[in-house]
């Protein structure tokens, strides 16, 4: 059983990744979460959600997203968020989630302070609807992951920047 264990604010314990490598990625299963949902919990780092069986809602803040197969979502960092799936469905997530630093280096780098701040900060922007093509993006980003190639880490670097900055 999959518990997500937060603090009194609802700031997720578990660490994502590694400091070497501060990236993660997980294939769930709602079935394998307490209650068939993911709790209400909100992290540093960002979080992409790629729907792969079943319909689920996403609950950020007010708002809720219903996706399907195929879909997905970047779910800003520091955003209180819920997974659930719909009518009772199977759901199957990718789900990758990914530390701002690893994007910018640097806290003072004009990636951080430019591109990657001002999207963190922006209380409008929860979340953002992935198109087709960064869906697929966000799958060889696994598949690499997965296969491990001699740079992959490199790789996967590369097609994160490519994804957030399109």
């Amino acid at each position: 059983m999959n518990t997500i264990q937060v603090d009194e604010t609802q700031r997720e314990l578990r660490p994502h990744g590694t400091p070497q490598f501060p990236v993660e990625i997980n294939h769930d299963d709602l079935r394998d979460f307490q209650n068939f949902r993911v709790r209400c919990h909100w992290h540093e780092e960002f979080e992409i959600s790629i729907v792969q069986e079943g319909q689920a809602s996403y609950r950020l803040g007010e708002g809720e997203y219903l996706l399907s197969p195929g879909q997905g979502i970047l779910i800003n960092s520091r955003i209180p968020h819920t997974t659930a799936p719909c009518r009772g469905q199977a759901v199957r997530l990718l789900t990758l989630i990914v530390h701002p630093a690893f994007l910018y280096g640097s806290p003072e780098s004009a990636i951080a302070l430019r591109l990657i701040r001002p999207f963190q900060c922006d209380a409008s922007l929860p979340c953002v609807p992935l198109t087709e093509e960064l869906v697929s993006l966000f799958r060889e980003i696994d598949q690499l992951a997965g296969e491990r190639p001699f740079g992959y880490e490199l790789k996967i670097k590369g097609l994160f920047c490519e994804g957030f900055f399109q």
